[in-house]
């Protein structure tokens, strides 16, 4: 996700994001380049880093729709090992029926 981190910001990738999660997509990009354009944020180089600045200049009020996208990106699951699990479960399943049929 090339739209997350602050020294590879592109309009194209925070606006399939915005897209993605239904939100501005030129109030996000908007928002996020009069952010990364401010001081505060020169050292932020992740979301997390962005995100806590925010918070504590109290920017999220004023840049809504950047916050949220930026929130909604931390709050998505890297992976999907739930799934893994049952996967590695089926296996047993089988072995089990397999050996007790005729």
């Amino acid at each position: 996700m090339p739209a997350v981190f602050a020294n590879s910001l592109n309009e194209a990738g925070i606006s399939v994001l915005a897209g993605m999660f239904q939100l501005d997509v030129d109030l996000c990009y908007s928002e996020a380049t009069i952010l990364y354009g401010m001081l505060d944020y020169e050292d932020a180089s992740t979301l997390v880093e962005v995100v806590s600045l925010m918070k504590k200049l109290q920017h999220n009020k004023i840049y809504k729709n950047f916050y949220k996208l930026a929130v909604t990106l931390l709050n998505v699951p890297v992976t999907t090992t739930t799934c893994e699990p049952s996967h590695s479960k089926v296996g047993f399943v089988k072995s089990a029926v397999r050996s007790s049929m005729k």
